[in-house]
């Protein structure tokens, strides 16, 4: 499959556009989306709860096999969308269609295997969903290729507004885990609907088998590392389920998911500019050292105080937020924590390794980190119960995963590690501290909604002191290459 020519001249200040309404967006719909997990969480019992979570893993892996990862091509080949669309919305129709179909009918063995079966049914609505879901796959691509998160986030919200409405009408009637997957299937529904409305250069069915092949060479192992990855996300939720049941996985998936607020929010900002960012500088090694240290930069300055804060206040977040009946999942919260730092740099060099067509060292990366997280999951679990899910996914985190891909970004692709700057320690210092501060201040505050809020300022404010210069200036310095069209000469 042919990529497009290095151009060190190439036009990124679409960049700071696509960015200021990812944010945006992001930050509108992730604190709608918290307001509704409130809600939701007030409304549906734990142990429901842990039955969608059983869903939505199953779920998570078909839906990545079905996209088989073709459509991320249209990133990677920015210049080559209409050779290569109607053939990336053959080959993911037709496999969404597959799977969803044998989703459906598999459904109770696989929720059984979980040992949740009431997720059964659920279940048969997520691979429904799932079809509505390719559908607008490739409007997606198609306005992440031209940074238009403008047009993105009005699928978005109508998407959110949708679905919100409906699950609280539903949870009020009493529906349980229904109320979830029919929520989020009316929802995806919408989506589908505004997303091929907005974008304007569509693409119908179609084939070339020329093309076919080369597409499925990249996207093949892509696909297969992606699901490897949920996987590797959910092993969690099967060995909590398994080993201390439904109630218990509960507690776990409401930790693990506020734990996933800093990357959550990150991605969602970042939603595939960092994929075409990186493709329009393929072959211009300054350049990719250069999005890489920018990009880390931006990342590293937002996730890391995010996950500090939720360390340092986990106790009276989830019993001021979610009621005193959810405190058991404070502890696991607490470790959880500390796997932002994981995940924000498997998500940066994943997109960075899709962009460059790296996509075998990629499976072997997430096969590696499968492989070893399993057992140490399953012994953790069932020594520490949830807090041991928790603690085998940092342990296997920092000693396998960080270093596997920052190996092969250095050798593999040929980056080295000079893009990664000593003074990346400041965030980490200040983040610290802000934690720290944020932690002591609760504790001076009896009632929990006040320990959240004073404990919450205080971390900003210790952050903002200890980094305020140093974010300044990397700011400045990003704002030229991302908002105005001044190429990047240095690697400093």
């Amino acid at each position: 499959m042919s990529t497009a020519e290095p151009d060190s001249t190439a036009d990124f200040s679409g960049v700071g556009r696509g960015l200021r309404w990812s944010a945006t967006g992001a930050m509108l719909i992730r604190i709608a989306q918290f307001l509704m997990g409130i809600v939701a969480a007030r409304l549906i019992a734990p142990s429901e709860f842990g039955a969608f979570a059983v869903a939505t893993t199953i779920y998570g892996v078909v839906a990545t096999l079905s996209d088989m990862g073709v459509t991320q091509a249209i990133l990677r080949e920015v210049h080559r969308t209409k050779e290569i669309g109607p053939t990336v919305m053959t080959l993911n129709m037709g496999a969404t269609l597959v799977l969803a179909g044998l989703m459906a009918g598999f459904a109770r063995p696989l929720s059984e295997a979980f040992g949740t079966g009431e997720a059964t049914t659920a279940v048969q609505v997520l691979a429904a969903t799932m079809v509505l879901g390719g559908l607008g796959s490739v409007p997606a691509m198609v306005l992440a290729r031209d940074y238009r998160q403008q047009q993105r986030f009005y699928s978005d919200a109508s998407n959110f507004v949708v679905s919100s409405a409906l699950l609280v009408i539903l949870a009020l009637a009493g529906w349980g885990v229904m109320a979830l997957a029919w929520s989020r299937f009316i929802g995806q529904a919408v989506s589908a609907v505004v997303l091929n409305a907005v974008v304007g250069e569509r693409y119908g069915f179609g084939w070339n088998t020329k093309e076919a092949g080369a597409l499925l060479r990249f996207s093949l192992p892509l696909a297969l590392a992606m699901s490897v990855n949920v996987l590797i996300t959910n092993v969690d939720t099967f060995a909590v389920g398994r080993l201390r049941g439904a109630t218990d996985l509960g507690y776990y998936n409401l930790a693990f998911t506020i734990a996933a607020w800093p990357i959550g929010i990150l991605s969602q900002i970042m939603l595939n500019i960092t994929t075409t960012t990186f493709a329009r500088s393929q072959g211009d090694i300054t350049m990719l050292r250069f999005h890489l240290r920018s990009l880390l930069t931006a990342l590293w300055a937002i996730a890391l105080p995010g996950a500090a804060l939720i360390i340092g206040l986990a106790t009276p977040l989830i019993t001021a937020v979610y009621g005193m009946n959810w405190a058991p999942a404070a502890a696991p919260l607490i470790v959880l924590g500390f796997l932002t730092v994981v995940r924000l740099v498997q998500a940066l060099l994943t997109d960075f390794f899709t962009a460059l067509g790296m996509t075998r060292w990629l499976l072997r990366i997430e096969i590696a980190w499968f492989i070893v997280l399993v057992p140490v999951m399953l012994l953790f679990v069932n020594q520490w119960g949830y807090v041991g899910a928790a603690l085998a996914h940092v342990a296997v985190g920092a000693l396998i995963v960080i270093p596997a891909f920052l190996v092969v970004a250095a050798r593999g692709a040929g980056v080295g590690l000079s893009w990664i700057k000593p003074e990346l320690i400041r965030p980490v210092i200040g983040s610290a501290l802000a934690g720290l501060a944020a932690h002591y201040t609760a504790t001076l505050i009896g009632v929990p909604l006040g320990a959240l809020a004073a404990g919450g300022i205080a971390g900003v404010i210790v952050y903002l002191v200890t980094t305020g210069l140093w974010l300044k200036r990397h700011i400045l310095e990003l704002r030229d290459v991302y908002t105005a069209h001044r190429p990047a000469t240095t690697e400093s």
